[in-house]
């Protein structure tokens, strides 16, 4: 679960989790990112080694971290200057991936390797056969003294990953407390990825990275059943979501997405991408709203025939006109005139369970739900996350500095294997 306002969601599926546990398997955890509050966030690796299989996973991984922080991107992917930082990121991922087998494999670490000098990184990661595909453009370009080019392309790299550079965020991405992979046999667990609106623009990269890894990973045959539940779903960019939405009914895996409005889907993605996801949706559940989404969704209704009569006079006669045309059946106008708790939408049927009537305008029942949340009380006495553990600031700060010290000590044993000689950063 995406909880943008965290926790707000958070503290509901907390309470559901406990009223419920017994239908759980046995030995499933309930876990939380929290960045804003590291005494209520359990700590997790989202480029852990095991779950990085292939070059393609680091690519995906640094796509969707460099279009997160710049939203412009998402409408000029495949140019030069847009493509390259994203190799470059992409490398350096799979560089710590396959050294030591993923000893230093974090994003705190692939961070401060981005920020070494070309003469000492290059060497090192021209030594990993399968990235020097992705490395070599770079390095032909540092050879060739075209420094003006180099620049700008390490450094639509670094400047954005440079921001991701504190202490609290270095604490939450090294740590192993659970998988991503929630939804494994022995391994389930509900996780709730808590946002803060305040540092939206801050922390919008590294939720994405975890969406985007968590469709991937839990989307697969023989897990459990599970839901992908994301609010406010445009705060975020998960480049493999439309992958998501299109295959993961065959593996029980189900997608629910919550947007303000079709133009705040298009400032994080392209025109094309929010379309798609749009589009593929099965089930489709519309409150207030205008504007082109409300024509959008009036145009996912079925039209009916409707008799209509128009009646003209003259001074001789009158006559009297029948014609049956096409019309909607729900209007841009009533979506966008929807009371609080008054919906509209279109529901997706299987074979075996055929709908006759797919479309509905309906109201949801408060009280249903207040009775809901009360009966839940018993359960969780107070409904507050757990406290996962008092976080100290000297540990955030050691744990921040002993990141800088891996890659250092790092860049000097392998500088001097390759090149014979020390490194300085």
């Amino acid at each position: 679960m995406y909880d943008f306002k965290f926790d707000s969601l958070s503290r509901l599926a907390w309470r559901f989790f406990l009223a419920n546990r017994r239908r759980y398997p046995a030995g499933a955890g309930f876990y939380c990112i929290n960045l804003s509050d590291l005494s209520r966030s359990n700590r997790c690796n989202v480029l852990a080694p095991s779950t990085l299989e292939w070059l393609s996973d680091a690519i995906g991984a640094s796509r969707t971290i460099l279009l997160s922080i710049n939203k412009s991107w998402a409408h000029r992917q495949g140019e030069f200057f847009v493509e390259s930082p994203i190799n470059f990121l992409a490398a350096l991922i799979w560089y710590l991936r396959q050294y030591r087998n993923g000893e230093f494999c974090t994003l705190p670490h692939v961070i401060e390797l981005a920020q070494w000098k070309y003469e000492q990184l290059f060497p090192i990661l021209e030594t990993q056969p399968e990235i020097r595909s992705l490395i070599r453009p770079f390095i032909e370009a540092y050879e060739n003294k075209t420094m003006e080019m180099l620049d700008g392309q390490i450094a639509s790299a670094r400047v954005p990953l440079g921001r991701l550079a504190s202490p609290d965020l270095y604490y939450v991405l090294t740590g192993n407390d659970f998988s991503l992979r929630i939804n494994a046999v022995g391994k389930v667990g509900v996780f709730c990825l808590g946002g803060d609106p305040s540092r939206q623009e801050a922390l919008a990269p590294v939720l994405s990275l975890y969406i985007d890894r968590l469709c991937r990973l839990i989307n697969r045959p023989g897990g459990h059943p599970g839901a992908l539940v994301c609010d406010e779903f445009a705060t975020v960019r998960a480049y493999s979501m439309t992958t998501t939405i299109a295959t993961a009914r065959s593996n029980d895996i189900i997608p629910i997405l919550a947007v303000q409005d079709l133009s705040q889907l298009r400032t994080q993605y392209s025109r094309e991408e929010a379309d798609l996801i749009l589009n593929i949706s099965g089930n489709l559940l519309c409150g207030q709203v205008g504007g082109e989404t409300a024509r959008w969704v009036s145009e996912r209704f079925p039209k009916i025939l409707q008799e209509t009569t128009s009646v003209s006079n003259n001074s001789s006669d009158t006559s009297v006109t029948t014609s049956i045309q096409w019309e909607e059946t729900i209007t841009p106008a009533t979506i966008a005139t929807l009371s609080s708790g008054e919906f509209v939408g279109v529901v997706a049927d299987d074979p075996d369970k055929e709908i006759e009537l797919k479309a509905f305008h309906a109201r949801l029942v408060k009280e249903a739900a207040k009775n809901t949340v009360g009966a839940l009380k018993g359960a969780a006495a107070a409904g507050e996350l757990p406290v996962v553990g008092k976080v100290d600031k000297e540990v955030v700060k050691a744990n921040f500095d002993r990141v800088r010290q891996d890659i250092q000590r790092l860049v000097g044993e392998e500088v001097a294997r390759v090149m014979g000689g020390p490194s300085r950063p």
